[in-house]
């Protein structure tokens, strides 16, 4: 089909804005708005880079299907601001009454969340009005792996289960619910009641306040001297003073040589010495669940997939491969420029991935991959920490119960 036709055009001319362009057209006629604007975005990107530049019709079309996207996608506010940037960029005459009609339309939106008593903090108002939202599909371009959890991603759990002390659950499959993919985890022999069954470190987090000494990888407590990464900067083993330096600078410690080993082998060797405080900045502070946390996680996930190597999938990632999207079943999921494109974007190339002539690291991907995080995640409020997100491996994978036969905890 059409969009078949430009992949394999994208193949040989990736930095062309017009076939960009040209498939985000069928996107949007397809009724996938999400990709639309990836792809209208990513244009966008190429006739800011100066390739093409000084062809204003194909620059006007990719602008169009971008605003158009954004409306679709309901994300009101960045559709408001995109074509208020646009009349003042290339002074088109309609960006301005379509700039005028979003800012009508926010009001209208104001105005019911008011009539319907909704408060929250100033960052939960910010984000009621800033998100968009799209059906979670599982893409008719996506690989058939990609759409379920193959008996190759229990056998691997299974195997990384058998690694982990003490020998007591499997995973396996669960008919809590009438469909295939439904897994759950099983006990293996009688557990004694207060018996620990896992202890589930993670590599996928983010924290709001990880300023000090704190896990670069859980953000539990560090003890001096703390462990740290030989790539890293050298900090002073006193406490005091090493609070202080961090304070001026990224520096990676560790709690333990389980973090250090996981953070090493996941993840560290994407990011060490690059600097992403354009990310931590906007969460500093934060004491609730908010979209400044959204990019911290995805930053994870994608650091772990370039150090696994970008020529792979994400979606085979065995991080990613192993969660369950709401796919195909009604569920909206968040969706915003900024969020779902342009920060995974700005973070991949930081990462030193080439966005236009990689596809596995399209839109589709990106999108699915939050899904998939945005459906399995679970946070706390921390008091020093201020609220830490995170996806665990084997966590996402227990059933839910409103009779629980297990508890959960984190510990410091």
């Amino acid at each position: 089909n059409a969009v078949d036709e430009c992949n394999k055009r994208l193949e040989n001319s990736p930095y062309d804005p017009e076939i960009w362009t040209e498939r985000a057209g069928y996107f949007l006629a397809l009724n996938y708005p999400e990709l639309a604007a990836g792809d209208a975005y990513k244009a966008g990107l190429l006739f800011d880079r100066a390739l093409k530049s000084d062809e204003k019709e194909p620059r006007l079309r990719a602008y169009h299907i971008l605003g158009q996207a954004l409306y679709d996608c309901h994300c009101h506010l960045e559709a408001a601001e995109f074509w208020e940037d646009i009349a003042k960029k290339v002074l088109e005459p309609s960006a301005q009454v379509k700039a005028a009609e979003m800012r009508v339309l926010l009001k209208r939106k104001e105005e019911a969340a008011a009539a319907a008593g909704l408060s929250g903090t100033l960052q939960e108002q910010k984000d009621r009005l800033k998100d968009g939202g799209v059906f979670t599909v599982h893409y008719p371009w996506m690989q058939e792996r990609h759409r379920t959890r193959t008996p190759e991603i229990i056998a691997m759990v299974n195997e990384e289960l058998k690694n982990i002390e003490p020998q007591s659950r499997y995973l396996g499959q669960s008919t809590l619910a009438g469909r295939s993919d439904m897994l759950g985890m099983f006990a293996s022999r009688d557990i004694p009641e207060g018996e620990c069954i896992l202890i589930d470190r993670t590599a996928t987090g983010a924290c709001s306040n990880s300023e000090g000494l704190i896990c670069e990888n859980c953000y539990g407590r560090v003890k001096c001297p703390p462990l740290q990464a030989p790539c890293c900067s050298n900090i002073l083993n006193d406490a005091a003073h090493a609070t202080r330096d961090i304070n001026k600078g990224s520096y990676f410690v560790y709690c333990s040589t389980a973090c250090y080993h996981l953070a090493m082998t996941t993840y560290h060797q994407a990011i060490c010495g690059k600097d992403f405080s354009w990310l931590t900045e906007p969460a500093k502070g934060l004491e609730a669940n908010a979209s400044p946390l959204r990019p911290l996680l995805m930053l994870r996930f994608l650091a772990s997939c370039v150090q696994a190597g970008p020529e792979t999938s994400p979606l085979d990632h065995p991080l990613i491969a192993r969660l369950q999207p709401l796919a195909n079943r009604g569920h909206v999921d968040v969706f915003t420029l900024t969020e779902s494109v342009a920060i995974p974007i700005r973070i991949l190339e930081q990462l030193g991935v080439d966005v236009f002539a990689n596809p596995n690291f399209d839109t589709m991907v990106l999108h699915t991959i939050w899904t998939r995080i945005a459906n399995n995640k679970a946070g706390c409020t921390d008091p020093k920490r201020g609220f830490i997100d995170a996806i665990n491996p084997f966590v996402p994978l227990f059933n839910h119960s409103c009779e629980p036969n297990i508890e959960c905890k984190r510990e410091d």
